[in-house]
């Protein structure tokens, strides 16, 4: 069963999925492991290298590595786990990277003081140039500070950070995120503006709507649950555009695992 998001906010060794609504078995880790901007068939973004020509059975992912103000990052390394492709970054923080088409891509990224940075599966259907890929990375001094903060480390830890992709009729304001059991990690809203308490949920223009700090790797049986009133969350594999989330995604000691939730 394949969910339809219509808009997008923008191996694997530890898997997360999604729960479902109702009543469901138990599952690994739940969450919808990658990041992305926004996809289309043409290469429009600005800064974006211009796309090959695919060869037969290939697709193309093209977008940008930024940091946590939006600054661009120069020279950061991407690869994809399961077939060996990489790329760089040029000054713009974008990249380019020739994929297999309709195969399971888990995508990383890292660059020197950021954590590594890892996307979960999605899958390109073969063809398509898919642009509008956007990766954020975190300080390691950012995330050792989160895990310690939370009671962790992370030389045994690392963290989720989450963003909500926007459906048909429901808005990431007021929704709330929960880990379950609560034990797994440590939920906490990101501000949309500084200073002032917490939020208690999530935040209208939070680029970042949550993170989920202190995940052990290689944990299994843990429930992430987006839930608002009136609305559903969209349960994977996911298909949006020219991309399908798989819905599996990497926890690593000290690293990031980057990803959205959607509505239905």
């Amino acid at each position: 069963m394949q969910n339809t998001v219509d808009e997008l906010d923008k191996s694997a060794r530890d898997e997360i999925n999604y729960p479902r609504m109702t009543r469901m078995p138990c599952l690994l880790i739940s969450v919808l492991g990658v990041i992305f901007a926004g996809c289309s068939d043409s290469a429009s973004d600005a800064g974006v290298p211009e796309l090959p020509d695919l060869a037969i059975g290939m697709a193309s992912l093209a977008g940008k590595v930024v940091d946590t103000m939006g600054s661009p990052i120069t020279g950061a390394a991407l690869s994809i786990d399961e077939t060996g492709e990489t790329a760089t970054t040029d000054s713009g923080g974008a990249f380019q990277l020739t994929v297999h088409g309709e195969t399971t891509l888990s995508l990383r990224a890292s660059a020197s003081t950021y954590a590594t940075t890892r996307l979960g599966a999605i899958k390109v259907a073969v063809g398509v140039a898919a642009t509008g890929v956007e990766i954020v990375l975190m300080s390691q001094a950012d995330v050792d500070a989160r895990n310690t903060a939370a009671g962790g480390s992370s030389m045994i830890h690392g963290i989720i950070a989450v963003r909500v992709g926007k459906g048909a009729s429901c808005t990431q304001d007021g929704a709330t995120l929960a880990m379950n059991p609560p034990s797994a990690g440590v939920v906490s809203y990101a501000s949309a503006a500084d200073g002032g308490a917490p939020p208690s949920s999530i935040q209208a223009d939070a680029k970042t709507a949550a993170f989920v700090d202190r995940v052990l790797p290689n944990a299994t049986a843990y429930m992430l649950q987006l839930a608002k009133s009136g609305c559903t969350q969209a349960v994977p594999p996911v298909t949006t555009g020219m991309l399908t989330y798989v819905g599996s995604l990497p926890v690593s000691a000290g690293g990031v695992a980057q990803v959205t939730l959607f509505f239905q």
